[in-house]
């Protein structure tokens, strides 16, 4: 039987998620068995794999000294690695997990003062149409 194994108790779904994959690293190495690792641990294979990789490569560059070397091993680009490594340093295991693309605004969006001016003028002078 297996031991060692830590419940994760935390409320920040992000840190919850980045210790899944840690503790889901952790037993896939004692059971030498990645899909029974992943089940047990709630955690699709994918996720798994890029996670472990991502680890794989920081911990194969500090071993190494050679971010270069590391990288063509790992099979990652360094403009890659550097990310990863600042984000890793930055958020802690948080940075190893994918985060969903930042949406913002557009830059020439029009300000919702003005687009609320511009309805009230529309809908006080029909007649104008849209060349006024």
């Amino acid at each position: 039987m297996i031991q060692n194994v830590t419940r994760v108790t935390t409320k920040n779904p992000a840190e919850k998620l980045a210790r899944k994959r840690l503790t889901v690293l952790q037993l896939a190495e004692q059971l030498g068995n990645v899909s029974e690792a992943c089940r047990r641990g709630g955690l699709d294979r994918t996720s798994f794999y890029e996670a472990r990789k991502r680890l794989t490569v920081l911990q194969l560059a500090e071993q190494l000294g050679n971010v270069s070397e590391a990288c063509r091993r790992g099979g990652l680009d360094r403009t890659s690695f550097y990310e990863w490594k600042r984000r890793f340093q930055t958020h802690g295991l948080d940075g190893l997990k994918d985060m969903p693309p930042i949406v913002r605004d557009h830059p020439l969006t029009t300000p919702p003062e003005v687009v609320e001016k511009l309805i009230d003028l529309a809908l006080s002078n029909p007649m104008w149409g849209c060349v006024r």
